[in-house]
């Protein structure tokens, strides 16, 4: 038997708890910074995918984002018992989403129309008078230096903003009907008789120097995405209308042009235009994804004991 030296001495040490398992929430101190670190990066990857990839191999990377969401959800099926992995996956799947969408948006109202001016035919000194039909193909047409917009010919189409529209045409012209190019622009004129988008406050000094140019609208086919980023065609289709009932000009097919003093710089801007969509966009979900995962983490840290708490 042992001695009541022996027992005291073993009396007063430490008690020995049976082990007590950490819950899920707490295994690791990084949970907060992959939960806020790894959606974040995931919003990031796609944005930049559609503005530098998306144009030349689209099913590529709408293949990559499939993938991605089905490894999201997969991991968020599989992972339903380890609480804190579950809602990292729940916000990578909303992060795709959003990314995804942000990306496509971007694509559609900035980097399409970058690459569109890059990539088609550009025409040099067109004559107002020259059918616009034979040049379709057309990114941007620098005008001859005689032509000029006609701001009282003009009309605006009231749809939330005013949409433009007002005929180019040769300034020394005497009675001509037809119309076949179009500058337009947003909250730049009045419903008729005034019109200042772009260049046309500036015609007067281009007569006989040099022409403007038309960085052109391209015409695409109707479709979920073109009305998701709010397309603007056919209100300023519409305008063009009703300039020409109301002006008696005749309109076949007409070309809608962007009427702007330097085709290049115009180019510029949209591409920087692009690239602050991306900034201000990861902005936001950065504070977003914050803001979630700190509630998240700390809600569920206050549920714990606190022999939990003093593991994280």
């Amino acid at each position: 038997m042992p001695s009541d030296a022996n027992v005291a001495w073993m009396g007063a040490g430490p008690k020995i708890r049976p082990h007590e398992p950490v819950p899920h929430d707490v295994h690791q101190k990084g949970a907060l910074a992959i939960m806020i670190g790894v959606p974040c990066l995931l919003f990031f990857v796609v944005h930049l995918l559609f503005l530098y990839v998306y144009y030349f191999l689209p099913y590529t990377i709408n293949m990559i984002w499939g993938l991605l969401m089905t490894f999201a959800v997969g991991g968020f099926v599989l992972s339903l018992n380890i609480r804190w992995l579950t809602r990292l996956f729940l916000m990578c799947i909303l992060s795709l989403l959003w990314g995804g969408f942000c990306g496509i948006q971007n694509y559609e109202t900035h980097v399409r129309e970058y690459h569109f001016i890059e990539d088609q035919a550009m025409y040099h000194n067109v004559l107002p008078g020259e059918p616009a039909p034979g040049r379709r193909d057309a990114s941007v047409i620098y005008f001859a230096n005689t032509a000029k917009s006609y701001g009282t010919l003009g009309a605006g189409f009231k749809h939330r903003d005013m949409y433009c529209a007002a005929p180019i045409m040769d300034y020394y012209a005497t009675g001509e009907e037809n119309a076949y190019y179009w500058a337009i622009g947003k909250n730049c004129c009045l419903q008729s008789g005034e019109f200042w988008c772009g260049a046309a406050k500036f015609d007067k000094q281009y007569i006989g120097f040099r022409g403007p140019a038309g960085v052109v609208l391209e015409e695409v086919e109707d479709n979920f995405w073109s009305s998701v980023v709010w397309d603007d065609r056919k209100y300023f289709h519409l305008a063009v209308n009703q300039s020409a009932a109301r002006h008696n000009l005749n309109v076949d097919r007409p070309m809608l042009v962007h009427y702007v003093e330097f085709a290049h710089e115009y180019q510029e801007q949209v591409w920087i235009n692009a690239l602050y969509e991306v900034f201000y966009t990861c902005c936001l979900a950065f504070t977003v994804f914050a803001v979630v995962g700190f509630v998240l983490h700390y809600a569920a840290v206050r549920r714990l004991p606190s022999e939990a708490k003093s593991n994280w």
